[in-house]
């Protein structure tokens, strides 16, 4: 059985990884590239790949802003 928090997490993992494959695509960039720029190797290709799929549970908050830094994007998650 989901509950709403598994529902919403499942629902916020997949807009993630949408965003994340499509920007990284429009920069013109591979799964390895990100990763070596991310991570600071090619061999975490694997991990972008699983989040890019919506597959990576267990993403943290650091990981995400990591990403979002190397495709020159933002996403608050503090409270205004």
């Amino acid at each position: 059985m989901t509950t709403n928090i598994e529902s919403t997490e499942n629902f916020l993992l997949k807009q993630f990884a949408e965003f994340v494959k499509a920007k990284r695509q429009a920069l013109g960039k591979t799964q390895a590239e990100l990763a070596l720029e991310v991570f600071g190797n090619t061999e975490a290709r694997k991990y972008i790949s699983g989040i890019e799929t919506g597959g990576k549970k267990g993403l943290t908050i650091a990981t995400m802003e990591k990403i979002l830094k190397v495709l020159k994007s933002e996403i608050n998650f503090t409270e205004k």
